[in-house]
């Protein structure tokens, strides 16, 4: 399991971001607040992360938990 990501955030959307750590983009769900304290370009972002699974798409997906920028 992943516990953190720390890098530069490329994407905000409604559903997620996406974060650059060393070349490899992690497409991240984030909460609201999570989301309003980050801005795409913002660089050494670290995203404390937890795997939950989504029960519609019966697949695991990687949840940030809250972000240290």
């Amino acid at each position: 399991m992943i516990a953190q990501l720390r890098g530069t955030i490329m994407l905000i959307d409604d559903a997620r971001i996406v974060i650059d750590v060393a070349g490899v983009g992690y497409a991240v769900t984030v909460s609201g607040k999570t989301r309003a304290g980050l801005s795409a370009g913002d660089a050494a972002v670290t995203l404390l992360t937890d795997r939950v699974d989504d029960a519609f798409l019966d697949q695991p997906q990687q949840l940030a938990l809250g972000h240290d920028g």
